[in-house]
């Protein structure tokens, strides 16, 4: 049986090598943490990485005989962060080995990116989730690299400028937004308020449909998560039930802007239809609803048309196909 000096020999011992391990601890940390300030404040990593995979994919599609399929590059999110993210174009453009001034980088900063045998980025499109914060669409994206829904030109102008200097295997890229929508309040209270979301809605996807660079626009979720922590994007809550006229926003895209004077643009769609569907464009300031025109889908589902009406500014409109009635809005300036 050991004695008293044996243990309390061990108990010394046992706190000398806590000590140590606790210094070691320290030590570690603190390499880990000077090693992420050099990875910020030296080149970002994740785009270059992203660069294999995409001309690996690229490779495997051309070696399965799928090379002439779509393959859509980027997912990629609106906004960067302060100092853990990289911004959505400094990303592309990393990626595709250029500079802020789209100067293609040569030397040691080509090598340390993996850049010094460079070649065109594959893709037939690029993909991007524009999504905005509980504001709207009206919500500034300050610096020039993030791309939210209101900034789409940013991105087009950056793959036309890639394009323009070969360094993009398809010159002309187009935009697929790959996901979209807005969290709203209920169920989460950090959110915008779910009474405001179906006018952001239209607004939102007339954005995509009027720039003629963007080949898609997708809705992400159908319903809710279950965890009010994560995406709350859903046309319906997590028990299934329709969100009160988020759904119906959806189901019947609208948006109505208010131009100089007495004219309006009247836009609008219906999900489930193609070219030659017949709407009817109503308006009502103050009595009944009253027609101001009509108007046809075009292939995708969509129609357009402009009006002049009185009072455009106090009306409120919606418009009518098939049974079913839109949501019913008031006009915009944009």
């Amino acid at each position: 049986m050991p004695s008293l000096i044996d243990i309390r020999r061990r108990v010394k011992a046992v706190k000398s090598t806590q000590q140590i391990t606790k210094a070691m601890k320290m030590v570690s940390s603190s390499k880990l943490r000077r090693a992420q300030e050099r990875i910020v404040k030296g080149r970002p990593y994740a785009p270059h990485h992203y660069r294999r995979l995409a001309n690996a994919a690229d490779a495997g599609l051309s070696a399965s005989g799928h090379g002439s399929d779509t393959f859509l590059i980027g997912e990629l999110v609106p906004y960067g962060a302060a100092s853990n993210r990289i911004r959505p174009l400094e990303f592309i453009r990393e990626m595709a080995c250029v500079n802020k001034r789209f100067k293609p980088f040569h030397g040691k900063q080509a090598r340390k990116r993996g850049c010094d045998n460079f070649h065109p980025l594959p893709g037939t499109g690029f993909a991007h989730h524009p999504y905005t914060l509980a504001g709207g669409p009206n919500v500034r994206a300050e610096h020039r690299d993030d791309v939210s829904i209101s900034y789409l030109n940013r991105l087009v102008k950056t793959l036309k400028k890639l394009g323009r200097k070969n360094r993009l295997e398809h010159p002309h890229m187009k935009v697929w937004l790959t996901e979209f929508g807005y969290q709203t309040d209920p169920p989460d209270f950090f959110q915008t308020p779910i009474g405001k979301v179906p006018g952001f809605m239209g607004l939102s996807e007339w954005l995509a449909w009027r720039n003629r660079h963007v080949a898609s626009y997708s809705q992400y979720l159908l319903r809710d998560e279950q965890d009010r922590g994560a995406f709350q994007t859903g046309l319906r809550f997590h028990s299934g039930k329709a969100k009160p006229g988020v759904y119906n926003a959806y189901r019947l895209p609208f948006f109505v802007r208010l131009g100089r004077g007495r004219k309006i643009e009247v836009w609008g769609g219906i999900r489930s239809a193609g070219r030659g569907r017949s709407v009817t464009i109503q308006s009502r300031r103050g009595g009944k609803w009253r027609k101001l025109g009509t108007a046809t889908t075009a292939k995708r589902g969509y129609f357009h048309k402009n009006f002049r009406v009185s009072g455009a500014g106090s009306r409120k409109y919606r418009f009518k196909s098939g049974g079913k009635t839109s949501i019913k809005l008031n006009g915009v300036h944009r």
